[in-house]
């Protein structure tokens, strides 16, 4: 039984490295890239001019 504890921390451990790997992908290659600000402003721009508009 000992031994399902030690593959289940093997498979956390893996699972960590991969979501880290994941992270710093997204970071270098996604995060503040132009489409991403495109993102962001169909997002925050809408409710702004439904502020705007509504008042």
């Amino acid at each position: 039984m000992h031994g399902g504890v030690e593959e289940v921390e093997q498979l956390y451990k893996k699972t960590h490295e991969v979501n880290n790997e994941l992270f710093t992908l997204w970071i270098d290659h996604v995060l503040f890239m132009w489409q991403w600000w495109i993102g962001v402003s169909l997002t925050i721009i809408p409710w702004m001019l439904w502020g705007l508009f509504r008042i």
